[in-house]
């Protein structure tokens, strides 16, 4: 997620997995889903640099919804979003057993959405898992 601010600077978000954290065997970007899927790993919220290299040089390619909050609800967001260890991240954080109870299991779809809803006028759709081209094809719906 991202943000404009006052001064017209933006400040980006993510929530994120940290793969050295991943069992050995699962560290290599082709191994992730075959762990992720099944199990949770700590997550955290960070400075989302690649969103934020992405919007400076390919913004063309970002899919994004605008939406007004109040200045009050910003600040509330700002808040929850500081850079820090979070719940966990899972591929699977609406079916996944272990998520059933908290620590609370996202993706980085789910985590924004999750964190966002409360502020929304306008609701962001509720996808399985957190699937991104489900949620991408609902938004796209709307316009």
């Amino acid at each position: 997620m991202f943000w404009e601010n006052a001064d017209s600077t933006h400040e980006f978000r993510g929530f994120v997995f940290r793969p050295d954290e991943l069992p050995e065997a699962f560290r290599s970007p082709s191994e992730w889903r075959n762990y992720l899927f099944d199990n949770a790993c700590p997550g955290y919220i960070v400075e989302d640099l690649q969103l934020q290299d992405d919007f400076k040089n390919r913004r063309e390619a970002l899919k994004f919804a605008t939406r007004e909050l109040s200045d009050e609800d910003m600040a509330a967001v700002k808040n929850a979003t500081f850079p820090q260890p979070s719940g966990r991240y899972t591929f699977s954080p609406d079916s996944l057993g272990c998520c059933k109870m908290p620590p609370q299991c996202n993706n980085c779809v789910t985590w924004s959405v999750r964190l966002l809803q409360p502020y929304l006028r306008e609701k962001l759709p509720d996808v399985r898992d957190g699937r991104l081209k489900l949620l991408i094809a609902d938004l796209e719906g709307q316009a």
